[in-house]
């Protein structure tokens, strides 16, 4: 399955591997509680936010031949729905009945080409090898897309750490198109006067869970070893036109242990309806965009991209006792003008 991806100046991605599959995961959605096991081939996951940490500032100092060219890719997304063995059907997650699932992420690139292709500045990115995914669960459906509450809130039961180094992409920004509302999803613009550039890209393939995976055996009832976690076939492209900016995201892993229960989210539950630098910052990471958002690769005073990404997370090919690909991310590039690295 493809989804589109919306982001901006930096390919923002999320999506997984659609490897042959030698069977299926059993997943029990609420744990302990009865009625939620399912063997199924694909999860799918709601559009979402990221953010680029230090990405736009990255670019200009790769520009300017400066050191300091990597930065971090922070998302959430909540789990909207599933495929079962033997469908290719998708069903829509009850979270009602199941509660509710989310992803956090956090990973590291570094920017590895820029140049200029027509009417298009384009970048290129590559994966580290640093970052992590966890996921949760509550009984609770609170999660507000818009100010980033409760994505870490809940039961922690996933931890994957490191992902997949030189993974390339890249991301293009119209030099001959104005700014435009960063907010275009229809349901009111609640980011009045914030703007941002047009601009879209690709990325390759990533997988996460290549240093470290820990899960909860009441909720992954199939696989303890072997766990990963893959993305491919994602497009980006800004404005966000589907899901609102998120005004908080997640920079820290969770410091409990996986099965353990959260102190509460990270992100408060506030958003004030204006520009990014008008939002508070809410015990989370408050993006710094500048407006418009990604403008002139303008890393100086205006470090952070933010963007929409959409995800879903196909099961991989299982060895022993089994291997999952569930999710994943990605902020890569294909250099133009490449650099070599240290």
């Amino acid at each position: 399955m493809r989804k589109s991806l919306l982001s901006t100046l930096v390919a923002g991605t999320f999506a997984v591997s659609g490897a042959v599959q030698a069977d299926a995961l059993v997943i029990d959605f609420n744990g302990t509680l009865a009625g939620g096991q399912f063997s199924v081939t694909a999860l799918d996951w709601a559009a979402t936010s990221f953010v680029a940490v230090g990405g736009n500032e990255a670019v200009a100092n790769f520009a300017t031949g400066g050191t300091n060219t990597t930065f971090d890719v922070l998302t959430m997304a909540t789990l909207t729905g599933y495929t079962l063995a033997g469908s290719n059907t998708q069903t829509g997650y009850d979270a009602a009945a199941f509660g509710t699932i989310t992803m956090v992420t956090n990973f590291t690139e570094q920017v590895v080409g820029l140049g200029t292709i027509g009417s298009q500045t384009i970048a290129g990115f590559e994966t580290t090898g640093a970052g992590w995914v966890q996921l949760f669960w509550t009984g609770a459906n609170s999660v507000n897309q818009l100010t980033g509450n409760n994505f870490d809130n809940g039961i922690l039961i996933a931890t994957l750490d490191g992902v997949a180094a030189g993974v390339v992409g890249n991301f293009g920004v119209s030099t001959n198109v104005a700014p435009v509302d960063l907010d275009q999803t229809g349901d009111g613009n609640d980011y009045d006067g914030q703007l941002t550039v047009t601009g879209s890209g690709s990325t390759g393939n990533l997988a996460t869970g290549t240093t470290g995976v820990a899960l909860d055996g009441d909720f992954f009832k199939t696989l303890l070893a072997g766990f990963s976690i893959d993305f491919e076939n994602i497009t980006q492209t800004v404005p966000q036109g589907s899901v609102n900016p998120m005004d908080c995201f997640i920079q820290a892993q969770s410091g409990v242990g996986v099965g353990n229960a959260t102190a509460g989210s990270t992100c408060d539950n506030l958003h004030t309806d204006g520009l990014y630098s008008a939002q508070a910052a809410g015990g989370g990471y408050l993006p710094v965009v500048g407006n418009p958002n990604g403008a002139a690769f303008d890393g100086q005073t205006n470090p952070d991209f933010v963007a929409q990404t959409d995800f879903n997370s196909p099961v991989a090919g299982v060895p022993e006792p089994a291997t999952l690909a569930l999710l994943g991310i990605g902020l890569v590039g294909l250099g133009f003008r490449a650099r070599r690295r240290s």
